[in-house]
């Protein structure tokens, strides 16, 4: 009998960025075939999906990853995707050993049980194999039921082949449950072999379990995967449709590990494109982009839709606006204090779906900084209303939790922070930058600025040593306008070849505590205007990070009606990487700036400032997105 190599087939562990706890590929299943080891996993072909796939021979220390494959695309055709590690394993040709990992694991490893005791020259297992031999053979046993093999051709024992169709794969589906021609465990001794260790997993970033086709409903917490980097993460974003998801929160939990938490009752019910990107500490923005993952297209089913996500704030009033997935509806929203301190209820029917009205908290005596409230609605089966809400219904119902948060108000003393950051490391363009903040906006920006900036001195550098400092004036709630000049991204933003003094969203909102989505939501310093002067800053969610919610806005949606008691606001930064001339930044791009300043204080809503700026000839404002209000102006309450 042939020895085996020493060591032992573990569960797969995800290849990530950085010492978070790792995640197996779902639906993993690694077989040995004597000689070769086989890995094989669910996938898909039609949205250009790639895998990394990695092994070590043990988990000591003097042991690395080698990377056996770093690209490798998914099968077309099918919805399986295999990988072969050929003559990792010495034993009897053609004798199989399986195993499959569920998704999840941790290293933690286990031994593979012996098929049967088979003949050292000929395969005695069926094997599968595309029919125009684009891949090399694999066992038919590591498929399980239900799995699509079309184009593919079974190899028998004997030399006979037959060719997948839906006849056979049901008779196969039969037997597997049936518990026939399933891997079967040796009882009469001899050894199981052993071949190291293996990591599999998607390039780029994605949402663990969400694939192609999946009905989501509610609130989806999921962690995030990520490979092909080694880069430190600084943040995600969550794009729906192209666009950053409302509703959305990011951040690491307890142990390191990335979560995504979404509710999906943001949108609209039905079709949607779903994708992450990741963004890093970067050396330099111009060449280290963030890294795009592969998009999944899912079903979005709820009964209940808040298409207006910023309602979840209030001033003086609460405005209550949902959707609901049937026209004719009996909803009833009890509220509660401290968690579960039930206070009332609203109750009413509908006949169109839509519901909006507001709701005075301290006109009930109630002074609360937050109220929980449990959503019902049922699908009304009469001709009138129900009497009582959902109990006089008869048809689909539905319910949900929705917490909301009195935003802090505030005095507004017109401190504003105000920044650059070396562009490219040169001291001549630093000096032309310096130039260009002071002229273009110290000289013209109605605005106390922070110290040590003044319209007649230096303007404040964007370093490592001051990072804390504007830091710090962020969290200052007398500071409620910013303007940045500094590379960036939808995460980021810093100066040319300085990781320490990169500024990340979290960093913002840790020092804002605007936590716009989480549970429950928090703005405790929302700002009124932040410009951002940098590639992609628009792209995603930092605006988020100074209380201004993602999308494009009316004023009167933050302080309309009369009593609701909340500021407007806006975010100005770019949607995509541009260029400019670093040679004209203290002349032509400042005289642009200028331009803008001047019609801010001119009392110009800020889309015109914005346009005007874009108009500008020579060195005009690129890419140009608002997120807020986008008829913000200087008097804007």
């Amino acid at each position: 009998m042939k020895t085996t190599k020493q060591g032992i087939i573990g569960a797969l562990t995800l290849l990530l960025a950085s010492a978070a706890p790792t995640l197996a590929i779902e639906g993993l299943k690694i077989a040995v075939v004597c000689p070769d080891v086989v890995l094989s996993w669910p996938s898909t072909s039609t949205n250009g999906e790639t895998y990394i796939v990695q092994y070590r021979p043990t988990l000591d220390t003097n042991d690395t990853w080698v990377t056996l494959t770093n690209s490798l695309p998914a099968t077309s055709g099918t919805n399986w995707t295999s990988f072969v590690h050929s003559n990792m394993v010495d034993c009897p040709p053609g004798q199989i050993f399986g195993m499959m990992s569920s998704g999840g694991g941790s290293g933690e490893s286990s031994l593979l049980d012996s098929a049967s005791e088979q003949d050292d020259s000929k395969t005695t297992e069926p094997m599968v194999m595309p029919k125009d031999e684009s891949s090399p053979p694999t066992p038919l046993q590591i498929y399980p039921p239900g799995v699509d093999l079309s184009g593919w051709i079974i190899l028998w024992p004997d030399g006979s082949t037959t060719e997948w169709s839906k006849e056979f794969a049901e008779k196969y589906a039969e037997a597997q449950v049936g518990g026939q021609d399933g891997p079967q465990q040796d009882s009469g001794g001899g050894g199981s072999p052993s071949c190291g260790f293996y990591r599999v997993v998607r390039y780029g970033p994605s949402l663990f379990g969400i694939t192609n086709g999946m009905t989501l409903s509610g609130t989806v917490t999921v962690p995030i995967e990520l490979g092909g980097t080694n880069s430190e993460v600084v943040g995600f974003t969550l794009y729906v449709d192209g666009g950053p998801a409302a509703m959305s929160q990011i951040e690491t939990n307890s142990s390191g590990q990335w979560i995504a938490t979404w509710d999906t009752s943001s949108i609209a019910n039905g079709s949607h494109i779903v994708n992450l990107e990741a963004s890093y500490i970067v050396e330099d923005y111009a060449t280290d982009g963030p890294l795009e993952g592969v998009s999944r297209t899912v079903t979005i089913d709820n009964g209940i839709i808040f298409p207006q996500p910023n309602s979840v704030f209030f001033g003086d009033l609460v405005w209550f606006y949902f959707e609901t997935k049937w026209a004719a509806v009996d909803y009833q929203i009890d509220l509660f204090i401290n968690t579960n301190t039930y206070i009332g209820s609203f109750t009413n029917y509908i006949t169109n779906g839509v519901e909006s009205f507001y709701w005075y908290p301290e006109g009930d005596g109630f002074t609360n900084d937050q109220f929980r409230c449990e959503f019902y609605v049922q699908e009304h089966s009469g001709t009138g209303p129900g009497g009582n809400g959902p109990a006089g219904a008869g048809g689909s119902a539905q319910n949900t939790n929705r917490w909301l948060s009195k935003e802090a108000n505030y005095s507004d003393p017109g401190c504003m922070v105000v920044a650059w950051a070396s562009p490219t490391g040169s001291p001549t363009i630093d000096l032309r930058a310096e130039k260009m903040v002071r002229n273009g906006v110290l000289n013209v920006a109605p605005y106390n600025f922070n110290p040590p900036n003044d319209p007649n001195s230096l303007a404040v550098q964007l370093t490592a040593g001051n990072k804390a400092t504007i830091l710090g004036h962020f969290g200052d709630p007398d500071y409620r306008y910013c303007y940045i000049f500094s590379h960036g991204d939808q995460n980021s933003f810093g100066p040319f070849m300085n990781p320490p003094a990169t500024i990340s969203r979290l960093e913002i909102i840790k020092a804002t505590t605007n936590w716009l989505y989480a549970t429950p939501p928090v703005v405790w310093h929302p700002f009124k205007f932040v410009w951002i002067d940098g590639c992609e800053t628009a792209k995603g969610k930092m605006c988020e990070a100074f209380g201004i919610p993602v999308g494009q806005y009316d004023n009167l949606y933050f302080n309309t009606p009369t009593g609701v008691n909340r500021h407007s606001r806006a975010f100005l930064g770019a949607y995509e990487n541009y260029t400019y001339s670093y040679n004209n930044m203290d002349t032509i791009r400042a005289n642009m700036l200028a331009n803008f300043w001047a019609d801010w204080v001119a009392n110009k809503p800020l889309w015109q400032c914005a346009s005007n700026a874009a108009a500008y000839p020579n060195d005009p404002l690129k890419f140009w997105r608002i997120h807020g209000a986008t008829n913000l102006t200087i008097s804007t309450y």
